[in-house]
């Protein structure tokens, strides 16, 4: 019968049915059954962004360090979707920050990629580290956040101690990946705060040369700054 129970409470998330769902939870034991990709109710509603839903399951209390076969958490799923106010609300529960899904990627790092200001910003609050790095490459959140673009993120990531000069496996920096891919606001930021114009990676396609920039192209080198 619970396990009957349970499953309809994912259904009900899946088809974003409040009423259904706050019914069921007042006879339901246990929030946390899985379907078959190990995803709990919680974690649906928070990749999903019904805030209703996250707010219901965490007061019956759900499980949000649980993870599935992918080790994706509720945190990790919703940071990597924008959704700041579900992020919100699972950092108000102890939730694990640093918690790494299966590609060792964390919720901040997601952030980073995805450009989720906001979310960042929450993170980077609660004390998430900004120095983190994935296991493969060991890219850190700002050379992610400078490679594509995301300026905001950079900025946010340096205020709260990231460091400026780090590089990835192959040694390239956040300054190197900004300019590569043409981020001209990331540049400036970057080279403001302290940036090593020397430091280039092993295939940089970037030349350094006083207050310019230079970057090679399939086609031509273009000046950034």
């Amino acid at each position: 019968m619970a396990s009957l129970m349970s499953q309809s409470l994912l259904t009900y998330v899946e088809e974003g049915n409040v009423p259904a769902l706050k019914a069921l939870l007042e006879k339901c034991r246990d929030v946390d059954e899985r379907n078959e990709n190990g995803q709990t109710p919680l974690m649906l509603a928070a990749e999903q962004g019904n805030l209703e839903i996250v707010q219901e399951l965490l007061k019956k209390g759900a499980n949000c360090n649980l993870e599935d076969a992918d080790n994706w958490t509720a945190l990790i799923s919703a940071a990597k979707e924008g959704h700041a106010a579900i992020v919100a609300e699972l950092l108000n529960y102890n939730v694990s920050l640093e918690h790494r899904d299966l590609g060792g990627w964390t919720a901040l790092m997601w952030a980073s990629y995805k450009g989720r200001t906001e979310v960042a910003k929450l993170l980077l609050e609660k004390g998430a580290n900004p120095n983190i790095t994935g296991m493969q490459y060991s890219v850190y959140p700002i050379i992610w956040a400078a490679g594509r673009g995301h300026s905001d993120i950079v900025h946010l990531l340096l205020q709260h101690g990231a460091k400026v000069n780090c590089s990835d496996k192959y040694g390239t920096t956040p300054l190197v990946w900004a300019a590569r891919k043409g981020h001209l606001e990331c540049v400036k930021y970057l080279l403001q705060m302290g940036a090593d114009v020397d430091q280039e990676g092993a295939v940089s396609n970037c030349l350094f040369s006083g207050d310019k920039v230079w970057v090679r192209t399939s086609v031509c080198p273009v000046l950034f700054l």
